[in-house]
């Protein structure tokens, strides 16, 4: 049965039970040694037998859980996951430690049954894993690839260790109190050596101990695994409280039941006091939600549709989890390739060579925050792995974070971030993946994304190479919004005078959907309601679910308004009957 559920273990994650199997091989090496914590009327030849049945039903079982999840399909080389070669090293191990336990053992017959070519044949199967990821690196075991832990040693702190992630916890009395209950670990360790505790409970202590202490000194150097040494405490700390009962000292027994159970209340207090005190909601909880909201204004905008993103690991797995996106750039090593290619993205220099690669790689949206902060660090990593020295400030991300230089292939999505966390230090930007645009429709979508994230300055800075495309009619149309805004009324007429001269003697030519209800908005506003009504005839007519989730919600909103004053009981849409739930709460309030 131990063995069955330890195979069990190595099914559900390797990584974490093959600590667990080590610290119970060092138990049974701990008891060949201390042969006086043998219980009595077990003999050598039966603890041998329980071993290699352990080992044997492990291995085994491993061997089935292994053959049922890929074969025949995908029996590559994948260590990181449950493989023969652990069932193969199990089973090694099993039969290596019954030849040391002969090795170790004081009786001279049984010191004679041991053999040197099963133990140096055991060790090697035992060895085994450790050589071929020696030789053959992340090409067989992922976590070993250089760039990927640097990722995880550098950048996140689980990865760092206990010490350095309790000093940077902000409570130290939690720190204490989270640490508390390893203090079972140096008490058990004492009272192996108590005569006066019967032999089966310090066996039980023993075995409970080896797993404990593997994955408490493996929480020294990474803190991920303190969750898993927790666990492990739980069957200590009841064998330690059952041993203390049952000490002949009186004196002794309530401080093995009362003191151990007292190292359990102040964390237990930090629990409780967490679920019914309120705490204050940091920045970061505050961003969070940011994130959030950002992922499902994607999801809305999308629809039913998939959608891939380009972000940061961190963002990515938000967008990921609150949206329902795909994205290729995550943590974990089983997407070890996918790290690295939005790393390769972000790091090129091409605006070309970008496009490229995002379309291989199936993108259609790319988000990025200010907050963050992590691209950089992103593209140092990468280009390092690659032997390409420090990063280049050209760098695609950089471009697009720092310079704000948006290539003709990406359309900005507007998105503002609450006033309250301060929309200058903490910006979204988020574009789509779209066809490449002409010169003038980029600086008109530039100028409308401006307009609605709420800064003037820059979108006032385009008029004079909005003026410069006279041709375009979304240029156009754009460069009237500018003068309307401004309030430079003269402007603003001949502007728009020339934009109806176009659609008049050119009827046929195309106009956007977004363009066309910016026009049917501007003439609404300049009282030429019946030319207006015509366009809106045209626009209700010929919009669908999907090209009314991709207009900015200022479009959007306008063409709620412009149906509701224009269109009278008509309502020939039934898209806008749900249009309300694409917008975002200030445009709601505006609505109303």
């Amino acid at each position: 049965l131990a063995g069955v559920a330890g195979a069990l273990g190595l099914w559900v994650n390797a990584m974490i039970q093959i600590p667990v199997l080590a610290g119970i091989g060092l138990a049974f090496v701990v008891l060949s040694i201390l042969g006086r914590l043998m219980p009595a009327g077990w003999s050598d030849a039966k603890l041998d037998r329980v071993l290699r049945a352990w080992s044997r039903a492990g291995a085994i079982a491993s061997l089935v859980a292994y053959l049922i999840e890929y074969a025949p399909s995908d029996m590559s080389m994948r260590l990181e996951v449950n493989h023969p070669l652990f069932a193969m090293a199990w089973l090694a191990g099993g039969e290596g430690l019954c030849q040391l336990r002969r090795l170790l053992s004081r009786d001279s017959d049984d010191r004679g049954g041991f053999s040197l070519r099963l133990f140096i044949a055991s060790s090697l199967g035992l060895c085994l894993f450790p050589l071929v990821v020696l030789i053959a690196g992340s090409s067989v075991y992922q976590v070993a690839d250089s760039f990927l832990m640097a990722v995880h040693n550098g950048y996140i702190m689980e990865f760092q260790s206990l010490v350095e992630n309790v000093a940077v916890l902000p409570s130290k009395a939690r720190s204490f109190a989270m640490l508390l209950p390893a203090i079972a670990i140096p008490i058990a360790v004492g009272m192996l050596f108590r005569s006066d505790v019967d032999k089966p409970l310090r066996l039980a202590l023993l075995f409970a101990l080896g797993p404990a202490m593997t994955l408490f000194l493996a929480t020294m150097f990474q803190a991920r695994w303190w969750a898993h040494a927790s666990a492990f405490l739980i069957p200590l700390l009841i064998l330690i409280v059952a041993s203390g009962i049952g000490l002949r000292v009186t004196s002794k027994k309530w401080w093995a039941v009362i003191g151990l159970w007292l190292c359990l209340l102040p964390g237990l207090a930090f629990t409780l006091t967490g679920a019914v005190v309120d705490k204050p909601i940091s920045q970061r909880d505050r961003l969070r939600a940011v994130e959030r909201g950002i992922a499902h204004y994607l999801r809305a905008r999308q629809g039913t549709n998939a959608f891939t993103v380009l972000a940061s690991p961190d963002a990515s797995l938000n967008l990921v989890f609150y949206g329902g996106a795909k994205a290729i750039g995550t943590y974990y090593w089983e997407n070890n390739e996918g790290l690295k290619r939005a790393a390769e993205i972000f790091a090129t220099d091409s605006f070309e060579k970008a496009k490229s690669l995002i379309e291989e790689a199936g993108i259609t949206h790319v988000v990025l925050y200010s907050w963050g902060g992590f691209e950089k660090d992103y593209v140092d990593l990468y280009r390092e792995y690659m032997g390409e020295g420090q990063a280049s400030e050209a760098a695609f991300v950089m471009r697009l974070v720092r310079d704000r230089v948006t290539p003709t292939w990406l359309r900005p999505i507007p998105f503002r971030v609450p006033e309250e966390l301060g929309t200058q230090s903490n910006i979204a930007l988020l574009y789509e993946v779209v066809d490449e645009m002409s010169p003038a429709e980029q600086v008109a979508s530039t100028f409308e994304y401006y307009v609605e994230m709420g800064w003037p300055q820059p979108a006032f800075a385009l008029e004079s190479r909005l003026v410069q495309f006279e041709e375009s009619l979304a240029a156009q149309i754009s460069l009237a919004r500018l003068y309307a805004i401004s309030g430079r009324k003269a402007e603003f007429e001949t502007t728009l005078q020339g934009v109806q001269s176009r659609l008049a003697s050119q009827p046929d030519i195309l106009l956007s959907l977004e363009e066309r209800i910016r026009f049917a908005g501007i003439m609404a506003a300049s009282g030429k309601k019946e030319v207006a009504r015509q366009e809106m005839e045209v626009i209700m007519g010929s919009i669908d679910e999907t090209a009314m989730r991709a207009l900015y919600p200022d479009t959007l909103l306008q063409l709620i308004q412009l149906e509701e004053i224009l269109m009278g009981d008509s309502r020939p849409s039934s898209y806008l009957r749900s249009a309300k739930k694409l917008l975002p709460k200030r445009h709601l309030e505006r609505l109303k």
